[in-house]
């Protein structure tokens, strides 16, 4: 598909999908090479090296992609998966932050944010991303133990006990 970027990032996550990773990032980097400034395909082979674990590549790839101030779905999301693998929580939660305001139905990265959140003991900020996630998931039994989990810590008893009211009576006795 020459000169198509949209196509290729599609063609891209496909072999991904279809487990042919590596053939994947050989052809995303053959068509990044073809002409400078292919921010598409630089953040799509950016989250690809992630995937594999080549983090170096990934972190170069993915900065580059966001040299043109376009957001790109999932390149703050890779990039805060590169600041965890280096212990950087708060470089976690600033790129999961971007990520999850620019896609707000991202449940993932959601999950994710509210995760590392619950790291580093903001449990109401916490409790809001899994009051947000079970928007987009109602029932969700596991963001709603989290929910309540982040509303206990931040001192709410009798809040932490009205959210797991549903998830109780949803369990198996």
């Amino acid at each position: 598909v020459p000169g198509d970027d949209l196509a290729r990032v599609g063609i891209l996550r496909a072999l991904a999908a279809l487990g042919r990773m590596d053939e994947a990032q050989a052809r995303g980097v053959d068509w990044i090479q073809e002409a400078s400034g292919r921010r598409p395909l630089q953040a799509a082979v950016g989250v690809l090296h992630v995937q594999s674990g080549d983090l170096v590549t990934a972190e170069r790839l993915l900065r580059r992609s966001l040299e043109d101030g376009v957001a790109r779905k999932g390149v703050h999301r890779a990039l805060g998966l590169i600041a965890l693998s280096r212990d950087d929580l708060d470089g976690v939660i600033a790129h999961l932050t971007f990520e999850s305001v620019a896609w707000p139905a991202d449940a993932q990265t959601r999950w994710e944010l509210a995760n590392a959140l619950m790291k580093r003991q903001r449990w109401d900020d916490a409790a809001a991303e899994y009051a947000a996630l079970l928007q987009l998931r109602p029932g969700d039994t596991r963001a709603r133990r989290a929910w309540a989990q982040a509303t206990f810590n931040a001192g709410d008893y009798a809040g932490a006990s009205r959210l797991l009211g549903p998830a109780l009576a949803a369990a198996p006795s």
